[in-house]
């Protein structure tokens, strides 16, 4: 919840797990004002209706696709929902 807190559950981190991975602690110290950023902000935060409904519907576009032969060709399947939606 506060930034202390993850300082805290880091020292205990790196008293237990330290020595057998000794650069997931030390990329933690080594970027601690990048990580720890969100401690500046309410304890909640909320996506925008639209962006949930956007995710909703790149899911259910792509969900059951399995996978594309490249990024470009999933961006094609998508681009017409896109205009569709940006149009709302």
């Amino acid at each position: 919840p506060t930034e202390e807190d993850a300082q805290l559950a880091l020292t205990e981190f790196n008293d237990v797990w330290g020595q057998k991975y000794p650069h997931i602690a030390q990329s933690w110290l080594n970027n601690w004002n990048e990580l720890t950023t969100f401690f500046k902000y309410p304890p909640l935060i909320y996506t925008t209706n639209p962006i949930e409904s956007l995710n909703s519907n790149i899911k259910r576009k792509t969900k059951s696709k399995g996978s594309f032969p490249t990024i470009d060709s999933a961006f094609k399947m998508l681009y017409p929902d896109f205009l569709i939606l940006s149009k709302k």
